[in-house]
């Protein structure tokens, strides 16, 4: 008897526990102030700080075992699931701290979260693999490369156009959830989706973190120190919406130099303004060669 109230006692802990830092997570999300703000980043410290005891009392309660399927676990636990997601979300707000550090530790929250919810038959997607060492690399063909490229291309359209479509179910069910009659079967639906929602955002975030790395190398090398991320918008291949896109911003940093950077990646990313103005500028070149420009003034 004595053992089943303390288990309430700590369930009702963490789910007490869990909402504040959900409160809390929101409330960054949706908030208008700047994520390196003293304040932000004190908030993000202290959210991450509740989802890490959260965590704790998830593992020390047992309450995911691998022998599970979905469908075997209850419903008011599947939100539990979200906790390495929501880290890794909070992680790489983080300002003030060597940036490579910051991408390893979200990288390992979010490849956990996708693991876990392949696990439990949340979804079927593979776990993205890290990218190889530099002469792995140089060892794929063209052809390989290429076909990747396209792979990907195709991959991030689809799921944008999933996670736009979770979004509108996610605010529908989130409006049923608000209900003091919403049933079992509603709040089971919601938890998924969200988990769903999420699965989406962490492959986005891994992605991001792929092409970042070697910007950081690359950075290291030119012994420039990266504290924060800058938080941009680029253009989604083929959505017309945009996407946050997480780039390096350092004081150290060249300007010029930044700014090329900058160009490089929204040609990767087939920015069509840039693309255009980058064949703009190379049709001037082939119509205005070097040492064309004063012709009519020389005697």
């Amino acid at each position: 008897m004595a053992q089943n109230a303390s288990q309430s006692t700590d369930e009702e802990s963490l789910k007490t526990l869990f909402d504040e830092a959900m409160k809390m997570y929101d409330k960054i999300e949706n908030g208008n102030e700047a994520t390196n703000s003293d304040a932000v980043q004190l908030s993000i410290k202290a959210t991450i700080g509740k989802f890490e005891k959260a965590t704790n009392l998830v593992s020390l309660s047992g309450m995911f075992s691998k022998n599970e399927d979905l469908e075997e676990l209850p419903t008011e636990t599947l939100q539990y699931l979200l906790l390495p997601a929501l880290l890794g979300t909070l992680t790489l707000k983080l300002c003030g701290q060597p940036r490579k550090g910051v991408i390893q530790v979200a990288e390992i929250y979010f490849r956990d979260f996708l693991q876990r919810c392949k696990d439990y038959g949340v979804t079927d997607v593979e776990v993205p693999q890290t990218m190889g060492s530099e002469s792995t690399s140089r060892q794929q063909t063209e052809q390989a490369n290429i076909a990747n490229m396209v792979l990907s291309r195709q991959a991030k359209i689809k799921r944008y156009k999933e996670m736009k479509e979770l979004k509108e179910k996610l605010s529908t069910l989130s409006k049923a959830m608000s209900s003091p009659t919403a049933d079992d079967a509603t709040k089971r639906e919601y938890f998924v989706t969200m988990l769903l929602d999420y699965v989406n955002q962490a492959l986005e975030e891994l992605s991001s973190i792929e092409q970042e790395k070697p910007i950081l190398e690359y950075m290291a090398k030119k012994g420039i120190n990266v504290f924060k991320p800058n938080i941009v918008c680029y253009r989604f291949p083929g959505s017309g919406s945009n996407i946050p896109h997480a780039t390096i911003q350092n004081a150290d940093a060249d300007p010029d130099e930044a700014e090329q950077m900058r160009k490089e990646r929204l040609v990767e990313d087939d920015d069509p303004e840039e693309v255009a103005r980058q064949r703009s500028m190379d049709e001037y070149k082939d119509d205005h060669r070097r040492g064309w420009g004063n012709r009519h003034n020389r005697s």
